[in-house]
């Protein structure tokens, strides 16, 4: 580093002091005093132009040596990141954008809709405005000056009419601002220097800016803060940092998603994969092939350690190999009642990747957030309840491991044995009076009774269930207010925020709603434990002791904003961390 100082440094002053460069600044500074046409200032400031571009053009091998520092320096940062600000239709609003010590930030309001007459006024902190209207954002592509400043107020302002439409919706989509993003989550993931090193794990996968992992042929996991998704996420089995083959990509069955996403502890997610498209695999078997096994394909799950090392696997950003998988191992440093902290690097992309206890080889969490200036990473505990629970059903809805086909041994050839000899004709005794068997009694009738429309878990949302109710109804509760749904089954209501029927074709269908309101009929001895009113005490043929009544798992609700979500101070956020570009770690 020293070197690479020195030598522009010692290089400028001996071009600054030569003969050349000299006269020239000279012969400036006079014209310019005698015609009175330029002041002081900026004869100093266009002379230090001149030379600057001199020395720029004066030695490309010394300028090579220089290139490091100088992308460091003059790296022009720019970042631009979605947004979600929607007013609804209104006649009035504002609100305001607050990004410590961006020099600049643009507004893209092209998804809004205002009515004749009706204007958007910005006004920055230094009091410049802006005000928009439908033709002059029509002008601009939807998008605001560049404003130089680091706040920026919001205000949509009626049309000057009392009648016609007076309702408007302000919505803004993105943010571009003269930031580089990521430094803050970089210093605080890296314990030091990144001592992360490539990885050819076959069990972990990109999904979307995060990572995920298998614990089965088809039980994934990652964190709860990097979203619900959707119909077209896919997990990617890739080493590299580009797309997965279609072959290595998989579809999430979204009605099997569950998460949570309240800060460190508090931060999970799994669900279930469908079958590769092309191939008709399961993840996990596909994966296993690849490492030779039965079932090295996936993690296998380990109790919880409370000394030893942590390994973190996972797709973290790092340059010139971004988002490739990665690994790096050290020392676990706490074991807490709901999360681990320990010391391995981790970046920007490592959320969801497992916490992997070193001596043993077992799964022990996810990873969730960075924090070295806390003592380290953390990563919520594979065991905390909840998480547990949720991680074990999907494990009994996937189905034991397929155990592989038995070979048998021939069957042996029968023996022969020799024929019977001729019997020996006994004597007939004499007939005895036998008493009159007792007659066979009539069943009885068998028990039978109703159940309610609904099957809690059986795959079909039905009378009475909803997605807040119920893992069997599909929705979409987060991102934009215009796209989130919640199906239910059973008649058309209006009770339900966001409900959608099932004539919703975002509810999968007839195979996975139902608009039947009829009860459930059962019948012991059919051979199928309905539940509600068919138990192990009334119809045990039906239903043994070791059949688990059918339960619905509780549905969990974040009451803070997920990763990168819009915050104005730390209680906003579920990692209790708002950054300074107002967006939650």
């Amino acid at each position: 580093e020293k070197k690479n100082h020195h030598l522009p440094f010692s290089l400028s002053w001996s071009l600054f002091f030569s003969p050349s460069i000299f006269h020239l600044l000279v012969i400036i500074c006079t014209n310019g005093l005698k015609k009175r046409f330029i002041p002081v200032q900026k004869i100093v400031m266009k002379s230090l132009v001149v030379v600057f571009a001199l020395l720029a053009a004066c030695s490309s091998s010394a300028m090579a040596q220089f290139e490091d520092l100088h992308e460091s320096i003059f790296q022009v940062c720019e970042t631009t990141e979605s947004y979600d600000y929607d007013s609804g239709m209104v006649a009035s609003a504002n609100t305001t954008i607050y990004i410590p010590d961006t020099p600049w930030m643009q507004l893209d309001f092209s998804e809004s809709q205002l009515a004749p007459g009706a204007t958007i006024i910005l006004t920055t902190a230094d009091g410049t405005r802006q005000e928009l209207s439908e033709a002059s954002l029509e002008l601009l592509n939807g998008v605001s000056a560049v404003l130089e400043t680091e706040e920026v107020s919001v205000e949509l302002i009626p049309p000057p009419q009392t009648t016609g439409q007076r309702r408007s919706r302000v919505v803004i989509s993105e943010l571009k601002y003269g930031l580089c993003g990521n430094d803050e989550i970089i210093a605080e993931s890296l314990c030091g220097a990144d001592d992360r090193t490539s990885s050819d794990d076959v069990r972990a996968g990109r999904i979307g800016g995060c990572t995920g992992y298998l614990v089965s042929n088809n039980v994934f996991i990652q964190a709860g803060h990097c979203g619900t998704p959707s119909s077209s996420t896919r997990l990617h089995f890739t080493f590299t940092g580009s797309s997965a083959p279609i072959q290595d990509q998989y579809a999430v069955d979204v009605s099997t998603y569950q998460f949570l996403n309240n800060g460190v502890g508090q931060d999970w997610g799994a669900g279930l994969l469908l079958p590769n498209s092309e191939t008709g695999k399961l993840p996990g078997v596909a994966q296993s092939e690849k490492c030779g096994t039965a079932d090295c394909g996936w993690y296998t799950i380990g109790s919880i350690p409370t000394t030893g090392d942590i390994r973190i696997t996972g797709y973290g950003t790092k340059s010139g190999s971004t988002r490739s998988q990665r690994t790096h191992v050290d020392a676990l440093t706490l074991a807490a009642s709901t999360y681990l902290r320990y010391i391995p690097d981790t970046m920007g992309g490592n959320s969801g990747s497992p916490v992997i206890h070193e001596q043993t080889g077992e799964v022990v969490g996810v990873h969730t957030h960075g924090g070295c200036e806390n003592g380290g990473n953390h990563g919520t505990r594979i065991d905390r309840s909840d998480f547990q629970q949720h991680v074990q059903y999907l494990l009994g809805l996937s189905g034991p491991t397929p155990a592989p086909v038995p070979t048998f041994a021939p069957t042996p050839t029968p023996p022969t044995f020799a024929p019977t000899a001729n019997p020996t004709h006994f004597p007939t005794a004499s007939p005895t009076n036998l008493p009159t068997p007792a007659p066979v009694p009539t069943p009885p009738t068998p028990l039978s009774g109703t159940n309610p429309a609904a099957t809690p878990n059986n795959g079909i949302c039905e009378d009475g269930e909803t997605c807040y109710n119920s893992n069997d109804c599909r929705s979409r509760t987060g991102g934009k207010p215009s796209n989130r749904y919640c199906c239910y089954g059973g008649d058309d209501r209006n009770d339900v925020t966001n409900g959608v029927s099932c004539a919703d074709s975002r509810c999968g269908g007839s195979q996975s709603c139902s608009t039947a309101t009829e009860p459930v009929y059962w019948t012991c001895g059919d051979g199928v434990c309905a539940g509600g009113g068919e138990t192990n005490t009334n119809c045990p043929q039906d239903c043994p002791l070791d059949t688990p009544a059918p339960t619905p798992f509780p549905t969990f609700q974040s009451t803070c904003k997920g990763y990168n979500a819009a915050c104005q101070r730390n209680t906003d956020c579920c990692s209790n961390k708002c950054r300074g570009n107002r967006r939650c770690g």
